[in-house]
């Protein structure tokens, strides 16, 4: 293994202004779903989302509260539990559902791990070949499975765009463990977001269990911080976005519910009790600024089927909720 370590343990300069400034609050928004209509999210001022002590400002941020029976309505329908965060870069309004809870990560740690390897290395290092045996091997591995020696770039590839485990856990290896994430989400000024475990264990999704957690809020801003907020250089986020716009496992899930036309960079995950998340920075049409969405479920039983169709519908309720706006 080599010996890799994060170089910036510090929160980024800017990070907070970057994200904060600009959120408005926003009050009675009409939002239909699954056959209801006159729904709303309610409005209320809060403070910034949860950062480190030593990075926050005393600027309070608006933000959508936790509300909005179209949601609720949602979860009734698919019998799940639900997060949701979106927020509109452009004007900085933000549609929020329990996006303060957390959830497991389950592979959208991925987006976390191949971005701190752009962070430590650019591109220049990703040909750099990692060599491993098929003991290293996982289930979920469609790209490594049958090679003994990948590519860095390869293997962040196979992670992000075919969620490959035993990719993720070549690029924790690298890094040094899965503690690196955590560190790397610190550096983003995100002292929520953890991860604990390597796969497959960080897929049991446990209810009560903070391992290998975040929100629906922070990882979505630690995206944008990333794809659009200067946290990478620029060569590291275009590779980022390149990567990501390319994914093949969320066709089902955010992709499903934007229109056609637009372009999504987003990073699945699937667990245990129904486990179904993505999070993506979705590109309108024409020069709009991108929109951040964030989405995560889970069930109340270890064996539950996760429904992809609930996080199209709630990725397209958000849409309009921040179209009403």
């Amino acid at each position: 293994m080599l010996d890799s370590k994060l170089t910036d343990q510090n929160p980024k300069p800017g990070r907070r202004a970057l994200l904060g400034a600009a959120l408005l609050g926003i009050t009675g928004l009409g939002l239909s779903a699954c056959g209801s209509s006159g729904d709303s999210v309610t409005a209320a001022a809060a403070p910034p989302p949860a950062s480190d002590p030593a990075t926050a400002t005393t600027d309070a941020v608006p933000a959508v509260s936790s509300g909005g029976d179209v949601f609720q309505k949602l979860e009734e329908h698919y019998h799940a539990n639900l997060g949701v965060y979106a927020m509109d870069t452009g004007s900085g309004q933000v549609v929020a559902y329990r996006a303060d809870e957390r959830f497991a990560m389950c592979s959208t740690y991925k987006l976390l791990a191949v971005a701190a390897v752009l962070d430590n290395n650019g591109t220049e290092g990703l040909s750099q070949q990692i060599s491993y045996t098929q003991d290293d091997l996982v289930d979920g591995s469609p790209v490594t499975k049958g090679k003994t020696s990948m590519s860095l770039g390869d293997l962040c590839a196979a992670a992000l765009q075919y969620s490959d485990n035993t990719a993720g856990n070549l690029l924790l290896n690298y890094l040094g463990g899965p503690d690196t994430i955590t560190q790397f989400a610190q550096a983003l000024g995100d002292s929520t977001t953890r991860l604990d475990r390597t796969e497959p264990e960080l897929n049991s999704a446990e209810p009560g269990d903070e391992e290998d957690t975040t929100t629906p809020e922070l990882i979505g801003n630690d995206l944008y911080a990333l794809l659009a907020g200067g946290s990478l250089s620029e060569v590291g986020q275009r590779q980022l976005k390149q990567w990501m716009v390319g994914n093949t496992t969320g066709d089902a899930r955010i992709r499903a519910g934007v229109p056609n036309g637009w372009k999504v960079a987003d990073k699945t995950g699937s667990g245990s009790y129904g486990t179904a998340n993505d999070v993506a920075l979705v590109y309108p049409k024409g020069d709009k600024a991108p929109i951040v969405i964030s989405i995560f479920s889970n069930k109340d039983t270890k064996k539950a089927d996760y429904d992809e169709q609930l996080l199209a519908d709630a990725t397209t309720a958000a849409l309009e909720a921040l179209k009403a706006a």
